[in-house]
């Protein structure tokens, strides 16, 4: 292997490649469909999101946990069990989006009225294929899990785009959505197939209730957690129209900058922090995950910096003035983000916290229904965003408390605070001075030459501060030949 931090650059530059692909398929899309059929659009991904959220109860993840530690016979029956176990819930996942479901609102029904039982199909193999997302970095075949990635997503989003391109009509990219989530299923039975070299299926009963019990627990955190963003759309989707929720929707935009980063470095250190945590190497694993931290929030943070002050104009520019409304919580998002880029849910996880996991995040989404639904009668878009931002705040006041007596390590040395606050620091800066610099230079120019001009001036200022504060060192992570950060 090439290592630590080559893994990391490879599996980081595959999901940059998906973030990116997924950032422009809708500024395409919303030039190529209207207001309401793009809600459509949006609506689907819903069904496959909240799908995702039920569907898995962390079986997928565990992988991370058991295969480094397990023989082949049992790595078998770890992935034997995890898929059939995925097709099952994928299937009943898929139930609740038929056409006489009654757990629709207004909106999703009108959706699948008009696509009949594609919406499930869809719904079922999508769910089933999504174990190709992690099966492979969970082998520790970083190479195939970063070629499936780029594949796929290039795939997926020259079909979408060329697909609406050609009939200008939502209900031909649902087809071809479909028939794509299949495909993405049966190559997942042949990698399968490749790894265990048979057809035949293993299944250990006592393998499957070790695993069911380190991964419910975590499975049920990660449904509540990523329930929060979700239970976001489910808000605006109840109360609001098709149209609003295509408008707020756009927003999100930005939170694959957040998840294409953290899902690669915690591809690859998970596994190796589960390791370090059965020597009782307490000490090595904050360092991964500090390390972690400090990369994803070097190259996040000045993004987001730029984000606050120009989120409108951003909106406008990529998404069209339809989709104005989008900029203030776009706005709410980014703050969110500079705490969440901060993660220590991976330590909660190697030290299998997942009662306590799983308490934080009942009350994180209680937090977000209630000043959610508050705020969407008061505020509108923007107040349902709200909800999510202040449930951030509480699980990350609740999650370092806990670290902190789990591990039996002060606050301060959980995370390298200072250095941390060095690079916010510099991101809000360095993007104070360059939004004025910027104006004045390119008074003449229109906002499409303004905004990126800002954005490179943003990250000069911001590098120029993160050496005058003494971390230059911090640019050494972008260099895939040293492994000494991550």
């Amino acid at each position: 292997m090439a290592g630590l931090r080559g893994s990391v650059m490879s599996l980081g530059l595959a999901h940059g490649l998906n973030s990116a692909l997924h950032f422009v398929s809708p500024i395409v899309l919303v030039r190529l469909l209207s207001v309401d059929q793009f809600g459509d659009y949006r609506l689907l991904w819903l069904a496959a999101s909240t799908a995702m959220l039920f569907a898995p109860l962390g079986m997928p993840r565990s992988l991370q946990y058991f295969l480094p530690r397990s023989d082949a016979a049992d790595r078998h029956a770890f992935i034997d069990q995890t898929f059939l176990f995925m097709l099952i819930t994928a299937f009943i996942s898929a139930l609740f989006f038929l056409p006489a479901s009654p757990f629709l609102p207004s909106t999703m029904k009108e959706l699948v009225a008009s696509n009949g039982y594609l919406v499930s199909v869809f719904v079922l193999f999508w769910v089933a294929a999504s174990l190709i997302e992690v099966l492979p970095s969970a082998l520790e075949k970083y190479g195939a899990q970063a070629a499936f990635v780029s594949v796929f997503s290039i795939a997926s989003t020259s079909g979408v785009l060329s697909v609406a391109w050609y009939f200008r009509d939502v209900e031909p990219v649902v087809n071809f959505l479909v028939g794509f989530a299949v495909l993405k299923y049966s190559v997942l039975l042949g990698f399968r197939y490749k790894q265990v070299g048979t057809l035949a299926v293993r299944v250990s009963k006592g393998r499957f209730v070790d695993q069911l019990r380190h991964a419910v627990p975590f499975g049920i955190n990660g449904m509540l957690t990523q329930g929060r963003s979700v239970t976001e759309q489910w808000i605006v989707a109840v109360i609001f129209t098709t149209g609003q929720y295509a408008v707020f929707s756009v927003a999100a935009a930005i939170y694959p900058l957040l998840g294409v980063l953290k899902k690669s470095v915690n591809s690859v250190t998970v596994p190796k922090m589960s390791r370090l945590q059965s020597q009782g190497k307490v000490e090595r694993i904050l360092e991964l995950n500090n390390k972690g931290n400090i990369a994803v929030s070097f190259l996040l943070y000045p993004v987001l910096a730029f984000l606050l002050g120009n989120a409108g104009s951003v909106v406008e520019l990529l998404y069209t003035g339809t989709y104005a409304g989008a900029g203030n919580v776009m706005r709410l998002y980014a703050c969110s983000m500079f705490v969440m880029a901060i993660e220590i849910s991976s330590i909660l996880i190697v030290y299998q916290q997942g009662p306590y996991v799983m308490r934080t995040s009942i009350l994180m989404i209680l937090t977000t229904i209630i000043v959610g639904v508050f705020g969407a009668k008061l505020l509108g878009l923007v107040g349902v965003a709200t909800g999510g931002f202040a449930a951030v705040l509480v699980g990350a006041l609740r999650n370092y408390t806990h670290i902190v007596r789990v591990t039996e390590t002060p606050l301060r040395n959980i995370q390298n605070w200072k250095t941390i606050a060095v690079i916010f620091f510099s991101a809000i800066t360095g993007s104070l001075v360059a939004h004025p610099l910027a104006v004045l230079m390119m008074s003449d120019y229109s906002v499409l030459v303004q905004l990126p001009a800002m954005l490179v001036l943003t990250f000069i200022f911001y590098a120029a501060l993160i050496v005058a504060l003494g971390q230059f060192r911090l640019f050494g992570m972008i260099n895939p030949r040293r492994d000494k950060m991550i």
